[in-house]
């Protein structure tokens, strides 16, 4: 779901069936704030797309997967996902052998525009690791910053949905790190975990109890 303003909106989902076997992420309209919706484009062979209004332009912005003729994952951003031929306005950010087909596009307040998606990275046929790594872009999609992680621990991590701030992302994850138990944990670019807000919020509420304690001392 893409939110223009109150009363337009982008949906997309993956159509298995679209045309004569053929597959297509369809994206469809909507100009009275839901009520109705009508058909605005098909994108053939790409199964996930992550779409995104930006004010710098007006534009409706697109990240997706693909895979190429040598079976790397590609990782592309589309300045117009509304063109006939998306592939046309389209940049390829980031190549891995073992990248997921979930990716994410956000742009923050100061019109940074960000891709966050998960990257499997593959030991052997018994060990994986799992981490959700992002790029940025300050010039509207023409250059993109290094690759960074969000995750970098040991497990899988593996990217649930995003949002924002104002200037950085948040990202939701699930994560198995913790023994046998997998906990929902939210970072940003600064990687403020939910374990490290816990762990924040007891550090204050000792500090609050010592300083009862020290007034009662006068």
């Amino acid at each position: 779901m893409c939110r223009v303003s109150d009363q337009e909106y982008y949906l997309s989902y993956y159509d298995e069936d679209y045309s004569h076997n053929d597959t297509a992420t369809v994206i469809y309209r909507s100009t009275n704030g839901g009520e109705t919706w009508e058909f605005s484009n098909a994108l053939q062979n790409i199964k996930t797309l992550s779409l995104e209004y930006s004010e710098i332009d007006q534009k409706v912005k697109a990240a997706y997967f693909v895979v190429d003729e040598d079976s790397n994952s590609v990782i592309t951003f589309s300045k117009d996902a509304l063109v006939d031929d998306i592939a046309s306005s389209s940049i390829s950010v980031a190549i891995s052998n073992h990248s997921s087909p979930n990716t994410k596009l956000e742009i923050t307040d100061n019109d940074k525009i960000w891709l966050v998606y998960n990257d499997l990275t593959i030991y052997n046929q018994e060990y994986s690791h799992s981490d959700v790594l992002y790029l940025s872009s300050e010039d509207n999609g023409e250059t993109w910053l290094h690759t960074k992680n969000f995750t970098k621990f040991v497990g899988d991590d593996i990217l649930v949905s995003i949002g924002k701030d104002s200037i950085y992302p948040i990202a939701c994850i699930i994560s198995n790190r913790a023994e046998k138990q997998k906990q929902i944990a939210s970072t940003s670019a600064h990687r403020i975990t939910l374990s490290m807000l816990l762990l924040r919020f007891f550090i204050n509420f000792i500090n609050l109890k010592l300083a009862r304690k020290a007034v009662q001392l006068f």
